[in-house]
């Protein structure tokens, strides 16, 4: 008979804070912490094997190495006695950790990661960091806004998905949030944030759980006056008969930009891939509940190209050339 063992597990975790009066400070853009952050428990540590579809809060499921042996009964003293047959071990399948952030992402970590993170706040730590200061080591934030809250000043590293009307990113730090000086504790930082692209590639908003996510690294909000993003400003569409009419896209400055169909008009944001050295030839923009990445054709004609990446299609034409 198989049997499967039922483990509960991760259960209430205690978070030491301490901080030697020699220690060097921590880096970080985070605001001082004045009081324990809540901590995430809407996360569960599963395994791939079908009888663990069913989860429950901050438990384990674990399925145990089975060995089974069933011999065949005697049921009467003629019959031919069969021999004991042995079902082979299985191996328990890995778990992975599974975080359902309030109905507005999924995201799974390795289980190379358990016990070895703090979820809080919508914001992952590296738990190594955080022992030794509370409030350190950040890897990561989720930010989550809707058209009208964007451009964000936030160091954007993808785009994960939608949930409602709202975009769904990852945040990482753009400064140090470790102890340098601790060698340890770098060492574990560096680890757990070299699997943070391949964790945001499998990441999905709780809208669009079809839907790749976006990696915006590199991407940026052209806030800066001595920054010109040298993007031509009027794009049109070519007509069969040799003129440009509706529906046209237009710049309107480094940060927002209006599509009109010729029925109806969509105000969005943009984003610029690239450095701060211009050209920029590609970027990503924010049209009512979806999202497009764009790209400039340098030579004549002088298009541009919308590609669909996020959300419902709501742009009826994405080939469109410059007119001023």
């Amino acid at each position: 008979m198989k049997k499967h063992l039922l483990i509960s597990a991760l259960g209430s975790v205690l978070l030491l804070s301490s901080c030697g009066s020699n220690k060097v400070p921590v880096v970080t853009d985070e605001q001082p912490v004045t009081e324990s952050p809540s901590l995430t428990t809407n996360f569960n540590v599963v395994t791939t094997a079908p009888e663990a579809a069913t989860t429950a809060e901050l438990s384990t499921y674990v399925a145990a190495e089975t060995t089974a042996a069933e011999s065949a009964p005697a049921e009467a003293a003629e019959q031919v006695t069969e021999a004991p047959t042995t079902e082979a071990p299985t191996t328990a399948p890995p778990e992975k950790i599974v975080w359902d952030s309030g109905g507005v992402l999924m995201m799974t970590f390795p289980d190379s990661w358990k016990d070895r993170f703090v979820l809080a706040n919508e914001k992952a730590y590296c738990k190594k960091s955080w022992d030794n200061q509370e409030g350190s080591g950040l890897l990561f934030s989720i930010v989550h806004k809707n058209i009208n809250e964007l451009p964000l000043g936030e160091n954007i590293s993808t785009l994960i998905g939608m949930s409602g009307d709202q975009f769904v990113f990852a945040c990482r730090p753009s400064d140090v949030q470790y102890d340098p000086t601790n060698a340890e504790e770098t060492a574990e930082y560096q680890a757990l944030a070299a699997d943070l692209p391949s964790i945001f590639a499998g990441a999905r908003g709780s809208s669009t759980p079809n839907t790749p996510s976006v990696d915006l690294s590199g991407y940026k909000t052209v806030f800066n006056y001595f920054e010109s993003a040298s993007v031509p400003s009027f794009w049109q569409t070519y007509t069969d008969w040799g003129g440009y009419s509706e529906p046209s896209l237009r710049f309107v400055n480094n940060s927002d930009v209006t599509y009109n169909t010729g029925s109806a008009v969509y105000n969005g944001k943009i984003m610029f891939s690239g450095g701060s050295t211009e050209p920029y030839t590609n970027g990503i923009m924010f049209i009512d509940s979806s999202a497009y990445i764009f790209s400039f054709q340098q030579t004549e004609p002088h298009g541009i190209g919308l590609t669909c990446v996020m959300g419902g299609d709501v742009l009826p034409q994405k080939s469109l050339f410059q007119t001023e």
